[in-house]
């Protein structure tokens, strides 16, 4: 996980070196490859490198380009190298020698800003164009990598961590009271903003123009609905997405080092196992290292499905026993990244990023993102009629008969009748629905003074599409939480100089799922359907049709049971910001407690709003305090 930093004086005057340098150090743990500074005029670029590709162990960056007076600084891996050197006349094969910060600089000079969406991959980066006296900067559809920014009228500061900006303030800034709403109501909706004023993200699939003394933000990419894919034969659909996935994991095996990959049991991750060890029996591909967390004596130990991935295609797995739960220094973890501390369900993953950094891996392949997009809503019935498919509309429709004639009326009534919903009705639902998800313990004044019900609705995606189906798909893009836990997870492996990958999140996988008829998500009361035909033979059957989830709800309550964090709860000090009811929110926490003293393994749907009260008070604490 390369970091990339820079400032841009808009008076012209010369970055001050140790500006740079202090930067730098905040940003030595990104670098372990090295790190430069590169400055030009008004313009001081900085990385910091973490080899995980080939093409890197050559690359120098920042890098300057003095016949265009172009300067480039990356976080970059690309994933159409040699679609995108056809498309500028390159030789496919001078390719070898070329770094994927060459070919997007190649891109930007001939395409300008435009060239956005002409990238595949991950990444984020900023160019300074001289001749123009412009910065670009861009970052990828899903936000995979990031990028924060501070802009004043004096000075365009920008970092791949949110602490180094604001230790270059004279001041910390200030809290931005929306976000906090936003993490306590545990309904996230802006994608721009963060928990300091003044200090923003780009939003992914957008990018940013500096000229003038004026910061300018476009939307380069977004999800494009109604290109419905219709298949007569219904295997194509399956062939169609293995195809996709087989280019997602593909890309993503690219580096270096030998590539390693979390392996749970479920069937995402299983997934992308398999179709790496399917891959390898048609020609040689990179070596591939499964880790898998194990839990001997808890109800969340999946070995068994983890055993028979490993037979079915004969792979030593490295199991790691998932260390009993250890009270994480929260506060030193929020002082080195000014954001909240790791969540227990991450922290339990610490042994395993160990162990991928003794066998000299940094990259890990993850599941994320199936869940999101594959799963499907329920909504089948009426794709199944539009396209036709009556023998599978009848059985569908018997099934859900058996869950009773109200959810399946209820289900037309949505679909049918929502497109014809006036958009301030719409809304007014959507408010409601918000409000009722509220903590109790939420302050109405709070609530009032952050307009907190106004931003989270906005970020709904069903106000922006009339199709129910695809609504339910855009949130993803509107909201916020997946956006999230993908920064948590950066920054955590980024400590460990491991970089993650997510075949699911791959934009060509993202924009098929936006168009596959629903009934190839959900069928048979069965969720992810068109991934479980693709993964056929390759994955066992005892992974590829089981229905169950792991609950990690056990770590949160021993979590929840340490003296340290009831301490830290019964010593509340953000009440006297007027965000929360202490009475309340203690109520509510001791019932939990409660709850996991007399059943530590079982799942409690009160956590994540508890959580975040926690982790607010001492990322709160820890800063202004």
């Amino acid at each position: 996980m390369s970091g990339i930093f820079g400032i841009f004086d808009l008076g012209n005057q010369r970055v001050p070196t140790n500006s740079l340098e202090r930067l730098a150090e905040l940003m030595a743990h990104r670098g372990p490859d090295g790190i430069h500074i590169r400055q030009e005029g008004g313009v001081g670029f900085g990385h910091c490198m973490l080899h995980t590709t080939p093409e890197s162990l050559h690359e120098n960056l920042p890098y300057a380009e003095p016949e265009s007076g172009l300067t480039i600084t990356a976080d970059a891996r690309l994933d159409n190298r040699a679609e995108l050197a056809e498309q500028l006349g390159l030789k496919i094969g001078s390719l070898d020698d070329l770094s994927d910060s060459q070919l997007i600089l190649a891109a930007y000079k001939k395409w300008g800003v435009d060239c956005c969406i002409k990238l595949l991959g991950d990444f984020s980066l900023a160019i300074w164009d001289s001749p123009r006296q412009r910065l670009f900067a861009v970052r990828d559809a899903l936000g995979i990598k990031p990028f924060y920014y501070y802009s004043t009228p004096r000075a365009f500061s920008f970092c791949s961590e949110v602490m180094p900006l604001c230790k270059l303030q004279p001041r910390l800034p200030e809290v931005n009271e929306g976000m906090v709403g936003e993490y306590l109501a545990f309904q996230f909706s802006s994608r721009r903003e963060t928990l300091f004023k003044d200090l923003f993200r780009l939003p992914p699939g957008h990018y940013l123009v500096v000229e003038d003394g004026r910061v300018s933000i476009h939307r380069y990419w977004d999800l494009s609905f109604g290109r419905a894919l219709y298949y007569k034969d219904q295997n194509q659909y399956a062939e169609h997405f293995l195809d996709l996935f087989r280019q997602s994991v593909t890309c993503r095996m690219r580096s270096h080092l030998p590539v390693s990959a979390e392996l749970s049991g479920g069937l995402d991750s299983s997934s992308i196992v398999a179709t790496v060890c399917g891959l390898k029996q048609v020609s040689p591909a990179q070596e591939l290292n499964p880790f898998a967390l194990i839990f001997p004596g808890l109800p969340c130990d999946e070995q068994n499905y983890i055993d028979s991935v490993a037979n079915r295609w004969d792979i030593p797995v490295d199991r790691v026993p998932a260390q009993h739960f250890q009270p994480p220094d929260w506060k030193r973890q929020v002082l080195r990244s000014y954001h909240y501390p790791d969540m227990p369900n991450l922290s339990m993953c610490d042994t395993l990023v160990e162990k991928v950094q003794a066998t000299g891996s940094r990259v890990v392949l993850s599941g994320i993102g199936g869940d999101e997009w594959f799963t499907g809503y329920g909504l089948n019935v009426f794709d199944l009629a539009v396209h036709h498919r009556f023998g599978e509309l009848f059985r569908e429709m018997r099934r859900q008969r058996g869950l009773g004639y109200k959810a399946l009326f209820n289900q037309g009534t949505r679909v049918l009748l929502w497109p014809a919903v006036p958009f301030f009705l719409k809304k007014r639902r959507c408010e409601k629905n918000i409000r009722r998800a509220f903590p109790e313990w939420l302050l109405p004044s709070f609530i009032a003074r952050t307009n907190l019900v106004d931003r989270i609705a906005m970020a709904d995606g069903r106000l922006h599409q009339q199709n129910l189906i695809d609504a339910s798909y855009y949130r993803y893009i509107c909201s916020d939480l997946e956006g999230f836990f993908l920064e948590t997870l950066d920054r955590h492996r980024a400590f460990a100089g491991v970089e993650n990958r997510y075949p699911f999140l791959d934009r060509r996988l993202i924009e098929f799922a936006a168009n596959l008829p629903e009934y190839q998500k959900s069928q048979g009361g069965q969720t992810k359907h068109i991934v479980r035909q693709g993964l056929t033979g390759l994955l066992p059957e005892a992974v590829r049709t089981r229905t169950d989830k792991a609950e990690f709800s056990y770590f949160f309550g021993q979590a929840f049971l340490l003296p340290a964090f009831e301490k830290t709860m019964n010593e509340l000090t953000i009440t006297a910001n007027g965000w929360i009811e202490k009475e309340k929110i203690l109520e509510s926490y001791r019932r939990t407690q409660q709850f996991f003293k007399n059943d530590p393994t079982g799942p409690c749907n009160r956590i994540w709003p508890i959580w975040f009260v926690f982790a607010t008070e001492l990322w709160f604490n820890s800063l202004y305090q």
